[in-house]
């Protein structure tokens, strides 16, 4: 069962950790003079932010052993909203994307990074990863995979844990990378940070566009059971 849960969070799991603007704030805050310490704060904060929504998502969907069928609607039901919204919001992402030639503007919130103290980069993740309408409904899809595949006890542990993982693993891979890489590798992430906000909208469209029909259909046929 718990590969079974693997195979239908992955998706959602990833579509969190491919999103470029967690990526392209992390990677600034890499380049600051204080690149490690303001990285990993960013990163703790990320992690207990994902890790809240997961954590809520199966204290809010498990039972002691089996999901009972209400739960399981309201699962579903969830799942449906959920897909709708992303497919939303994918419509919404390629109707304000920029003219070609346009200059690509940073949200408002990353012109904030400059200047971080490292507690408030550890709240910056926190925020970043954990109060964000695209995350938690991710968050809120992998979880009802988990428990509606039966998982409860240590397995739902692993999961969870799995889900976390996965989901921050591009922010993972990029402290890593500057932690163990040192200042040689700041062009490279540079580089990564400069695709990443030049081909947004592209990689936002496609990712909600594409999750938010896999979940509209398992919403659906969860509700057709």
């Amino acid at each position: 069962m718990l590969q079974q849960a693997v195979g239908e969070f992955l998706p959602a799991a990833l579509a969190i950790a491919l999103s470029p603007f967690p990526i392209i704030g992390v990677v600034m805050l890499l380049g600051a003079p204080r690149a490690v310490p303001l990285g990993v704060a960013f990163l703790l904060g990320w992690l207990v932010g994902v890790s809240t929504l997961v954590a809520l998502g199966v204290a809010a969907f498990s039972g002691s052993d089996v999901v009972d069928s209400d739960t399981s609607r309201l699962a579903s039901w969830l799942r449906v909203l959920g897909g709708i919204a992303l497919i939303a919001a994918a419509g919404k992402k390629w109707r304000g994307r920029p003219s070609p030639g346009d200059e690509v503007e940073l949200p408002g919130w990353m012109s904030k990074l400059d200047g971080l103290s490292v507690p408030g980069a550890l709240v910056a993740g926190l925020l970043v990863g954990g109060v964000n309408p695209k995350n938690i409904a991710l968050a809120l899809s992998g979880t009802t995979s988990m428990t509606d595949v039966g998982l409860h006890g240590s397995d739902l542990f692993v999961a969870a844990a799995i889900f976390v993982a996965l989901a921050s693993s591009s922010v993972i891979v990029s402290v890593a990378f500057r932690t163990f890489g040192g200042q040689r590798v700041a062009p490279s992430l540079e580089r990564v940070k400069e695709f990443m906000l030049a081909n947004n909208v592209v990689i936002m469209v496609v990712v909600f566009a594409g999750i938010g029909v896999k979940v509209l259909g398992e919403g659906i046929k969860g509700l057709g059971r």
